[in-house]
């Protein structure tokens, strides 16, 4: 039975909140960021890898209703680092070391927000994107005692889904978390450029059309965001 009333009485606050709120008509601009060091110890200081990269939004939305927004958001995204590798792919060749960028991408879509607020400082909220995106990468594979480095540029259409937190600091200011990432449907159009085959320094390109009907889940998936409101 308290289990019952305590519920109610957030639901209530949450309506209480709502309503005082008003967020019908207003607009905001969000940025987030996602940042991610890694390292690998090895037991030679020589073959220690350390990577690094970032993922940032801006996003520009407007409340339709008092739980539901829409807006647009542009991302772009990076990462490198320093790594070491062998010329064979059993590991016993001469080491080469790789550094600098890695990777560089760029996107924009349309996002739809529905939320949950439970009092006039916290809520829940969470949708669907369509988004459009492009990236540049590189990478690297042993390839008959040389190393053969693969270039790929890549364009990605996706529906996407995300669920994240706010804080309601002030009118003006929310702090924003991420807290769940999925990609249902996904096509990915892909072009592969092959490099430095068995040290001739020959090249070949690939095509390749993916595409993903499968969902994939991150949970959680961390990332903070500051948003500013600016207008009804």
């Amino acid at each position: 039975m308290k289990k019952i009333f305590l519920l109610a009485l957030l639901i209530g606050f949450g309506t209480i909140g709502t309503l005082q709120a008003q967020f019908t008509g207003k607009k905001f601009i969000e940025g987030n960021a996602f940042i991610n060091f890694k390292q690998n110890n090895n037991d030679s200081p020589d073959l220690s890898t350390n990577e690094y990269g970032y993922n940032f939004n801006i996003s520009l939305a407007k409340f339709r209703t008092e739980t539901r927004a829409s807006g647009l958001r542009i991302s772009n995204s990076l990462g490198g680092g320093k790594s070491f590798y062998s010329s064979n792919s059993n590991g016993t060749g001469p080491l080469i070391e790789k550094s600098g960028l890695r990777s560089i991408g760029f996107g924009v879509g349309h996002f739809w927000q529905f939320y949950k607020h439970f009092n006039e400082h916290v809520g829940i909220f969470g949708g669907p994107s369509v988004d459009l995106g492009y990236s540049n990468s590189k990478n690297y594979n042993p390839d008959g005692g040389y190393l053969q480095e693969n270039k790929s540029n890549k364009i990605n259409l996706g529906l996407n889904l995300s669920a994240g937190i706010y804080y309601n600091l002030s009118e003006k200011w929310w702090v924003t978390a991420s807290i769940a990432f999925a990609n249902p449907v996904g096509i990915t159009y892909e072009n592969i450029n092959y490099s430095n085959i068995a040290g001739m320094n020959e090249s070949t390109k690939v095509n390749q059309l993916e595409y993903q009907l499968t969902p994939t889940f991150t949970f959680p998936s961390v990332g903070l965001g500051v948003r500013y409101f600016y207008g009804r």
